[in-house]
């Protein structure tokens, strides 16, 4: 099992980048817990606002969920502080724990330089199954995620199709994002079959699956359906918010790490709502708008320091993180 470097600690073997004192900290969660219980999220599944309203939170307006702080805060302490995210080869397990850093790749591209014609087309199954044997091959990648889009199949099975070609090309941890409870449910149909039973899933879950609200405070049926899943199966998944600074959030690094951390919490409160202690993980790719062009941009200094914040936001409430980088 792979037991990699913690950074944040007095070590010559890692590194850290401190944003905040623990003073700030407290101020965005304190924040935080104001916009949740004053302005509240948005759920378009109503099998979530039960759950939500049945565990004590407020429904306002049909669909509208304001949440006390005490259920945000009972929620970040039930969530799992310590996972194993198993490969198919145990070798590659590995132990999620605070501070300890592990690289994974980051998507989806759409398009490829065809390393052998040199023409640049859409990628393909294939294409991804290609680059999934990369990521076995090289140390320094510890899981895998999707790269680029199956392009080449129908898009209602293309979920299925980029599960197959990780799965069957890495031995390491997968990422799969859902979109909906029935595809996350046929999904576990699928690593049943490669593991032997829903046991053995849930004691070395060889993947994890992934999923968005929408930025700010939204949640569509099929995430908040499948953050429910996740729960009753009691299989991990990551809840990523991709707000951005100056469209969808302050253009503050405070401010706009409030609106996603309110955006992750909410997702955070009804996965624990169903099963508490079932495994959880805090997830990132938000960025800012270039406001020239209306669009997201990712390599730049300021998505560094949004994700790094956030970093130190989740080791200070003792949860798994997946944030990406500059």
């Amino acid at each position: 099992m792979k037991r990699n470097h913690i950074s944040g600690y007095p070590s010559q073997t890692a590194t850290s980048l401190e944003l905040f004192t623990d003073g700030d900290l407290e101020r965005i969660h304190l924040a935080t817990l104001e916009v949740l219980e004053r302005v509240g999220v948005y759920f378009e599944s109503d099998d979530a606002i039960k759950v939500l309203k049945d565990a004590g939170a407020q429904v306002e307006d049909g669909n509208i969920v304001k949440f006390p702080g005490y259920m945000v805060e009972e929620a970040i302490r039930t969530a799992p502080k310590n996972l194993v995210l198993a490969g198919r080869n145990p070798e590659n397990d590995m132990m999620i724990q605070k501070g300890r850093v592990y690289f994974t790749t980051f998507g989806q591209g759409v398009s490829v330089d065809d390393p052998y014609t040199g023409e640049w087309r859409s990628s393909t199954k294939q294409d991804l199954a290609n680059a999934a044997k990369v990521v076995d091959a090289l140390e320094n990648y510890d899981f895998c995620f999707d790269m680029l889009a199956a392009s080449d199949v129908h898009a209602a099975t293309e979920t299925y199709h980029t599960f197959e070609a990780k799965i069957l090309n890495t031995s390491k941890h997968i990422i799969q994002p859902a979109q909906s409870r029935d595809r996350a449910e046929l999904l576990t149909e699928m690593g049943i079959a490669i593991t032997g039973s829903l046991k053995a899933l849930q004691e070395r879950p060889i993947f994890q699956f992934g999923g968005c609200p929408i930025s700010p405070l939204s949640y569509p049926k099929e995430m908040a359906e499948c953050l429910i899943y996740c729960a009753e199966m009691n299989l991990p998944i990551h809840c990523l918010s991709m707000s951005m600074a100056g469209g969808m959030a302050p253009t503050t690094l405070a401010g706009c790490l409030v609106v996603h951390n309110a955006d992750v919490l909410s997702g955070l409160v009804l996965h624990q709502a169903v099963r508490p202690g079932a495994p959880f993980i805090y997830a990132s790719s938000t960025s800012i708008m270039w406001l020239k062009k209306a669009s997201a941009v990712l390599g730049c200094p300021e998505v560094g320091m949004i994700n790094a914040g956030l970093a130190k936001i989740t080791q200070m409430y003792g949860l798994p993180s997946f944030v990406a980088g500059t």
